[in-house]
């Protein structure tokens, strides 16, 4: 069964993380404790017109992406590694990048994962974005709530 998905469709509510959703079923419970890894990575700017739309859009303007932030998790139990979501940017701010985070935990526990860690580069808007997860927020934590429930650490580590 192909599974066919592109970064724009995926920024739809409706098809948000349905590529991992249909994907589950072939996915053994030991890869379900996973890690959540975050990384930018750098794109040629540029818009493409094919099948009748353009690609190329960042998620939150009409500017060409000169970046993508790209989603994956890693299972603790086994080998298992997957690209989940795909995010066009020029640029995200902390509070933006947090609520994806936020999203994308939710979404994978209210489909069968169990996301225990977020992993990410040394980039300053990554810990101001996990830094969101505690009232007040305090920058170099590497334990956080989880935002599905605040009884269950999130761990995180740059």
């Amino acid at each position: 069964m192909p599974i066919n998905t592109c970064p724009k469709s995926e920024q739809n509510e409706l098809h948000f993380l349905s590529y991992i959703k249909r994907k589950l079923q072939f996915i053994g419970s030991a890869n379900k404790t996973v890690i959540l890894q975050i990384d930018e990575m750098h794109i040629k700017p540029y818009f493409d017109y094919k099948g009748g739309s353009i690609s190329g859009l960042c998620f939150n303007s009409e500017n060409a992406a000169t970046s993508v932030m790209t989603f994956m998790i890693s299972s603790i139990l086994s080998s298992y590694k997957d690209v989940v979501h795909i995010l066009p940017i020029s640029k995200i701010t902390a509070d933006a990048l947090h609520t994806l985070i936020k999203q994308i935990v939710v979404g994978f526990e209210s489909i069968g994962f169990e996301v225990i860690c977020v992993i990410t580069d040394n980039n300053s808007i990554n810990h101001k974005a996990m830094s969101r997860f505690v009232s007040p927020s305090h920058s170099y934590s590497i334990v956080y709530s989880h935002p599905v429930d605040d009884k269950r650490p999130l761990f995180f580590k740059d």
